[in-house]
């Protein structure tokens, strides 16, 4: 049948053109939108190329952390184990001839580790599968849901905190910090790394992990201080005369107490889900997330005797805001609001939540004297008190727009920190009631677990040259 030539008149009203209509649409042109066309489209195929520029980049490498530790199968929702702290008091040992032995006992704790629950939901419908397509939709959602999960699961490596939300476990930093006894910790208190107390806090906390048991093997630190750490590395080193690299990149950091740490390439340095405690924006689900928070501030003497407190130097005028958090987001901020602080005081803020309540509170605070609040960055995170209003306190401990470095003892053959996995990484099916699709969760169930905390330490409060407050 020639479909130029209509047999009849109704065959118009099903869209059959004339040859001259068809001769009119037949130019090339460079459009894409067949509707901005004159005449129509003109009727070749459109170049579409077979392939999928993965602009994500993600590479083994990007999960740095995640790949490190080693996978430990449990076999609960909760994972117990007892610990032993001190096999007993070495240095009285001695006793005369015939003497009596003292009681020396070991000191046993039992540790508890929640599983944690990572999914992602995905979906592919039936026509897509069936289509001729640029990859395999089943396929390439399969791959999409997967780095998803293991970017969330690389960002809490760092970032999780269970206090402020309570779905997540706790970051190795925090586990690390947790352990108040035997905590190795420094306080670079908005130095650089490459500053000269910055170099000497690598022998530092060196030095505090030896003394407790370990040995420092890797170190992970946001990319813009692994740019200073490099700066400090590279003003180390002399090159030949007939060296025309001139850009060597250090691997690795001497110290006395401790085999070369690791501070680039493939198994420790900058993390991609390691960042520095910049500003804070809305985000995540609008209708879940949080609504604003208020809050009112007040300056009172140092309450707590190990807090450090505001002194001669910190005094000052600072800006704060504050944002609500829970699982599907952060909320607006709050107005931002200043305090005038002297030195031997605290800030105290007391924080009321919105009618959509949170689980948590992020606290930003500008730099001293700042001329307004525009540019407040992230402080600390606060767990919300469960009453009507959180109040927390600034002290001065945990400085805005800083960052840290985590030190680890790794230890492929007795590690003192893993994964413990409850169920692995894996595509669970769903199945749909009335649509034509294939529904499916990419699922990983887990939690880091750091087995002996001071065989570990973290730097805070780590100040960078890249846009930092302390530069």
């Amino acid at each position: 049948m020639n479909f130029l030539e209509p047999t009849n008149s109704s065959d118009y009203a099903f869209g059959s053109v004339s040859e001259g209509e068809l001769q009119k649409a037949l130019s090339a042109g460079y459009g894409t939108d067949a509707a901005a066309m004159t005449g129509g489209r003109a009727l070749i195929p459109e170049d579409i190329e077979m392939s999928m520029v993965n602009a994500l980049a993600a590479k083994k490498e990007d999960f740095k952390l995640s790949n490190l530790l080693k996978n430990t199968k449990v076999n609960s929702t909760v994972h117990e184990y007892t610990r032993r702290n001190d096999a007993g008091d070495f240095q009285s040992i001695f006793t005369s001839e015939g003497g009596s032995a003292g009681d020396s006992s070991q000191t046993l704790e039992r540790v508890t580790r929640p599983m944690k629950y990572m999914q992602t939901y995905r979906e592919v419908t039936l026509q897509m599968q069936v289509a001729r397509t640029i990859e395999d939709a089943l396929a390439s959602e399969k791959l999409a849901g997967t780095l998803t999960v293991l970017k969330g699961l690389e960002y809490g490596m760092f970032q999780a905190d269970s206090a402020v939300i309570p779905v997540q476990f706790d970051s190795v930093s925090k586990q690390v910090r947790a352990n108040a006894s035997r905590r190795n910790l420094v306080d670079l208190r908005g130095a650089k790394i490459s500053d000269a107390v910055g170099e000497d806090s690598i022998t530092e906390i060196a030095r505090q992990v030896f003394e407790n048991g370990g040995s420092l093997s890797h170190a992970f630190m946001p990319s813009m201080i692994a740019q200073d750490f490099q700066k400090l590395a590279k003003d180390r080193l002399r090159f030949n005369p007939d060296d025309r690299k001139g850009a060597q990149v250090v691997m690795e950091y001497p110290t006395p107490f401790s085999s070369d740490i690791k501070i680039a390439g493939k198994e420790a340095g900058p993390d991609k889900m390691m960042y520095v405690k910049g500003k804070i924006a809305a985000s995540g689900d609008s209708t879940k997330r949080p609504d604003a928070p208020t809050f009112a501030l007040a300056s009172q003497n140092l309450t707590a005797s190990q807090g450090r407190g505001f002194d001669a130097g910190s005094a000052g005028t600072y800006y704060y805001t504050v944002f609500a958090i829970n699982e599907f987001g952060v909320s607006v901020g709050a107005a931002a609001a200043s305090l005038a602080l002297a030195a031997a005081k605290e800030a105290k803020i007391t924080i009321t939540p919105g009618a959509k309540k949170g689980t948590g509170y992020i606290i930003c605070r500008s730099k001293k004297d700042a001329a307004d609040g525009t540019d407040c960055r992230e402080m600390v995170r606060v767990a919300d008190s469960g009453v009507a209003t959180t109040v927390a306190l600034d002290q001065q401990e945990d400085l805005p727009g800083t960052g840290e470095i985590l030190y680890l003892s790794h230890d492929e053959v007795e590690p003192s920190i893993q994964f413990d996995q409850f169920l692995p990484l894996m595509k669970f099916d769903l199945y749909p009631t009335r649509a034509a699709v294939t529904p499916f969760l990419i699922v990983l169930f887990g939690t880091p677990d750091v087995k002996v905390p001071w065989f570990h330490g973290v730097v805070k409060n780590v100040g960078y040259t890249s846009d930092g407050f302390y530069n």
